[in-house]
């Protein structure tokens, strides 16, 4: 599914929304994610057979599809361009390490991975130690350790 999915009335909403928003760019992302209000929570939206590729779904998401959802769509809309290229882009450079895709270990699969590769390519700034947060130490190691239950990890190496 693409941005083409979202039909006129969507669009123009969304575009309404960017435009009304002249305060913190967290504001924008804020009213795209209320747009997305009551979309059903679903698992497993990116894995499909073959090669990895860009999967985009505007209808169903889980935590990380809708943050990046999100994310894509408010850089879109501040640019004053909803259409499916720039967004397919913006999703892309937050949804893969380094903004390429280069195999289903190319997905960011875990959210601290999330985190750390699109703080380093400066796409977001983790403010967890600003507020107070302290690091905590634990093996993320599901993936690996549960190979059986990916398919796309029989050829791939260790995440």
């Amino acid at each position: 599914m693409m941005t083409s999915d979202l039909n006129a009335s969507e669009t123009g909403n969304l575009k309404q929304k960017a435009s009304g928003q002249d305060g913190f760019p967290g504001d924008l992302v804020l009213e795209i994610g209320r747009f997305f209000l009551g979309a059903p929570y679903q698992t497993g939206t990116l894995e499909m057979p073959g090669r990895e590729k860009l999967v985009v779904n505007l209808h169903a998401f889980d935590c990380t599809t809708f943050v990046e959802t999100v994310l894509a769509l408010a850089r879109c809309a501040a640019a004053g361009n909803l259409s499916p290229l720039p967004f397919r882009k913006n999703l892309k450079q937050l949804r893969y390490r380094r903004g390429n895709i280069d195999g289903y270990a190319s997905r960011l699969h875990y959210f601290t991975d999330w985190l750390a590769d699109n703080q380093k390519k400066k796409e977001l700034k983790d403010v967890s130690r600003d507020l107070g947060g302290r690091p905590h130490r634990k093996k993320i190691n599901f993936m690996t350790t549960h190979r059986d239950l990916y398919a796309g990890l029989k050829n791939e190496i260790q995440l």
